[in-house]
This record gives C-alpha cells, sequence and structure tokens, in this order.
C-alpha cells in the first residue's frame, strides 16, 4: 500500500471517528504570525506542535496529544496545522483525537521556506516538530515524534520553577 493510501486511510479513521461533536474554529495562520503566536503564551509555560496531514507520525500521535491535554488542562498547547486541507476534515480530526479545546491553529497559505523561516532559520521544514515554551521565553525544539516522556518532565520543571 503507497504512504499517499495509507495516510487518507488514516484520515479517513479519524474523521469517521470524530462523531458529531463540534470543536473550536481554527485560527488562520499567515506568513508573519509567528510573534502573535509565540506572544500567546503571554508569560507563561507553552507547548506548540507543529503537524500535518502529509506526515502520517503527526496523524498517528494526535490521539497520544489529546491524552496529553487532558492530563495537562492548564498548559497552553497550541497546534499548528500546516498542510491545506479542508478545515471540516481538520475539525473532525482534531474532535476525534480528543484535541478540540486545544488552541488549534491553520495555515491559510502555502508553508513555504519564508514561514518555516520565521519559526526557525536552521528548520528544514520537517515535521512534526514540537517547541516547549517556558515563562521566561526559552524555546526547546522537539523534532520528529514526540517522546511524551521528555515533554511531561519538562512540564514537571516548569511547574517547580514557576
Amino acid at each position: 500500500m503507497s504512504i499517499f493510501r495509507t495516510l487518507v486511510s488514516v484520515c479517513c479513521l479519524l474523521i469517521l471517528l470524530g462523531g458529531n461533536s463540534s470543536a473550536k474554529t481554527l485560527a488562520p495562520y499567515r506568513s508573519g504570525d509567528w510573534a502573535k503566536l509565540i506572544n500567546q503564551a503571554d508569560g507563561h509555560p507553552a507547548v506548540i506542535h507543529i503537524w500535518g496531514f502529509s506526515c502520517g507520525p503527526c496523524v498517528a500521535e494526535l490521539p497520544a496529544w489529546g491524552n496529553f491535554a487532558q492530563a495537562h488542562p492548564k498548559l497552553k498547547l497550541m497546534l499548528l496545522e500546516v498542510d491545506q486541507v479542508p478545515e471540516e476534515m481538520t475539525l473532525k480530526t482534531l474532535v476525534g483525537a480528543k484535541l478540540s479545546e486545544a488552541d488549534n491553529h491553520v495555515s491559510v497559505d502555502y508553508f513555504d521556506e519564508y514561514m518555516r523561516y520565521e519559526i526557525d532559520p536552521k528548520w528544514q521544514g520537517e515535521l512534526p516538530i514540537t517547541l516547549l515554551i517556558d515563562a521566561q521565553g526559552n524555546i526547546r525544539k522537539l523534532r520528529g515524534s514526540v517522546d511524551f516522556k521528555i515533554v511531561n518532565d519538562w512540564v514537571f520543571k516548569t511547574k517547580k520553577d514557576d
């Protein structure tokens, strides 16, 4: 089975699991919006997870992010979906992964090298990528599928530092 068919199958499964629940609206993300997104942390620890439908591991780990969000309801969790897919597909996928209450953003422009550069000049665009932002604004980047032990340890440490 081709990678494309596998991705479509996973997306369809997540859509079917999504049920009829509604998610919050998706905030549009455009070139130049990175500073606004970072500033939403407002001096508090935050996690930004950048993912896309074209990334099999990204879609596969969304339910784990949903569990993480439920385990840490006070932590600011922002998700940025970078592929241009129908909004309904994104919303249903997020609902199916129990991420409808997260701060969800979707790129409305083609996510090109300029947008990647704005986030990190050294980032080549590999997905997923997770940014852990502490209360002082320091950013730790985790590339690839996330190890939730690392993220949970970081959350514990940031709570101690508050």
